[in-house]
């Protein structure tokens, strides 16, 4: 319903002379085809939209859609707005539901005029349920004038994208897209074009919002010099290759926050594994949960100008193939608080990556019943203070290789590289000191007597077995001590007779 109503704005904003305020009623159920008062709605978008027209009230237009379904029609497809305010409201009582009869078409259009210095462009979608749309909702190209689109309580349905849904492009004025309480589910593509949002320039809120049940292997949000906002949101059993499922470029600022979740994710059959998230740009994260993926990677962060600070972080029980988090490129992130619990990483990957002159901080967190490396630091500089292990199999703390490495906590360093927590390559300065050296100067032994924080049960039980072995071979060696030195006082007492 939204997307008529701004298709048949764009029709009649041409002419810009219109005055005042239209605000018409429509209803699947009436036969009346003008006035569309409340009380008389109109039975069609068509005629409400004509009825806005004969008014000469075009520059704010509100369309009011009852419970019902509603066909848009192709001759409607592909108008141009500018400088106006339209809103599209479905009914809160029920389902109210836009649909397309040519998906490849695009329906609305913004292009700012050439020499425009000032305008404001406006779009307000709330209540409506959009299906049979392949091809992008809003196109939006400006440079100096404000565009504004909020989608509030909206369904994306069934999209398989040749373009964006939402394509906006702002070349000097920050324009925004809000996205509020909606939901994009049963999503693909079969151009390999990002499917919801492309934009550049945009400051992009989303809160509330679920993107659940797509196959692709296309991005479904990709981004480039953004302000952008993910808040209490869900990513929910998407099947993705190919390219990331959020690709983030040159972020202004990226904030995840309050509780936003990716869980049930998992590789798109015969697709090349890819992270979850890429992003570059400074990068706020809080309150993340990461839960239950399956053969993918989790976050990729890249670039110098890229710095990460990730407080409360869960992630449990997922099955990564190289990494949960990887930097690169200089980048830096500073983690406090995480939890990780009965996740697994591929014996050739680890936990974290920190690679080619990348920074990782990583603080008082704990890593219960995982199976897998923790830490890979190559040609870099990593910080570990305070964290806490227990129960982990196949376990090693850090892996190091021509990178400077500080250690702090409870575990002794010495007890880390006695028990092969710690892996040191060709070049690693650890606590200021080269290689994988005891404090002291002596190199690891495994006589260090103070617990590791591998697999406690299991560890317990090796040694308990080594005990039992121990003095089995001990009572065994006695006998046979005891059996032969009989014989021979048998034998010497004998022969002096």
């Amino acid at each position: 319903m939204k997307v008529i109503i701004l298709c048949l704005i764009v029709l009649f904003s041409l002419v810009n002379l219109s005055l005042g305020d239209c605000n018409v009623y429509i209803s699947s159920v009436s036969n009346n085809t003008n006035n569309c008062t409340k009380e008389t709605p109109c039975e069609s978008f068509q005629n409400a939209l004509k009825v806005c027209e004969d008014m000469n009230q075009t520059s704010t237009m509100t369309f009011n859609f009852d419970i019902g379904n509603y066909t848009i029609e192709n001759s409607i497809h592909q108008m141009s707005i500018f400088n106006q305010t339209i809103m599209l409201n479905g009914s809160q009582n029920g389902t109210t539901t836009l649909s397309f009869t040519d998906p490849d078409s695009k329906v609305l259009v913004i292009y700012e005029p050439v020499g425009a210095t000032s305008g404001s462009t406006n779009l307000n979608l709330q209540y409506l349920t959009l299906t049979n749309l392949d091809n992008s909702f809003l196109k939006s190209r400006t440079n100096m004038t404000n565009v504004d689109v909020t989608l509030l309580d909206c369904n994306f349905a069934n999209v398989n994208a040749i373009n964006p849904l939402f394509d906006m492009v702002s070349y000097n004025t920050q324009i925004s897209l809000s996205i509020l309480n909606s939901t994009f589910q049963d999503m693909t593509s079969s151009t390999n074009q990002t499917i919801i949002y492309s934009g550049s320039n945009v400051n992009l809120s989303i809160l509330n919002s679920n993107f659940i049940n797509s196959h692709t292997t296309s991005s479904l949000i990709t981004s480039n010099q953004d302000y952008i906002s993910l808040t209490n949101s869900v990513f929910n059993n998407n099947q993705i290759a190919d390219q990331p499922m959020i690709s983030i470029v040159n972020a202004v600022s990226v904030s995840i926050s309050q509780g936003s979740r990716f869980s049930g994710n998992s590789l798109f059959p015969n697709g090349t594994i890819v992270p979850l998230l890429q992003i570059s740009g400074k990068t706020f994260i809080s309150g993340l949960f990461f839960e239950n993926n399956t053969n993918v990677n989790g976050l990729l962060f890249s670039g110098n100008s890229t710095t990460v600070t990730s407080n409360s972080l869960i992630v449990s029980g997922n099955i990564l193939k190289d990494y949960f988090l990887q930097l690169t490129s200089q980048s830096k992130l500073n983690i406090m608080n995480a939890q990780f619990t009965k996740n697994s990483v591929s014996s050739t990957g680890s936990f974290f990556s920190a690679i080619d002159n990348s920074t990782l901080e990583l603080f008082d967190s704990s890593f219960v019943e995982n199976t897998g490396y923790i830490n890979n630091v190559i040609y870099s500089d990593a910080t570990f203070g305070d964290n806490t292990f227990s129960d982990n199999t196949n376990f090693e703390f850090f892996y190091c290789d021509h990178s400077n490495v500080f250690y702090t906590g409870d575990y002794p360093l010495s007890a880390l590289i006695a028990q092969s927590d710690i892996v040191c390559g060709e070049i690693c300065i650890i606590n200021y000191k080269p290689g994988c050296i005891q404090p002291g100067g002596t190199q690891s032994s495994s006589s260090d007597s103070t617990p590791s924080p591998k697999n406690s049960k299991s560890d317990a039980g090796k040694i308990a077995l080594i005990i039992i072995l121990i003095t089995v071979g001990v009572a065994i060696t006695a006998g046979v001590v005891y059996y032969f030195v009989k014989r021979h006082h048998k034998h010497h007492y004998t022969r002096l007779h």
